[in-house]
């Protein structure tokens, strides 16, 4: 009996754990990366085209740094 109690307890913790894991969402991009930057400025992108530019200059001119 304690063996079967012992079992359920660990396929328990798994299962919530599994669980967690599925309902996280995946981080979001905070910007464009470089390889954007160089190929432009899409209509179908996840940002406006204004903060594409700003983020886009952003990222020029952390790397000239």
């Amino acid at each position: 009996m304690l063996k079967i109690l012992a079992t359920l307890c660990a396929l328990g913790v798994g299962s919530a754990a599994a669980l967690a894991q599925q309902q996280t969402p995946p981080v979001p991009p905070t910007g464009p990366t470089a390889v954007d930057c160089q190929q432009g400025w899409k209509a179908d992108s996840k940002w406006t085209q204004e903060q594409f530019t700003a983020a886009c200059a952003k990222l020029r001119e952390g790397q000239k740094n």
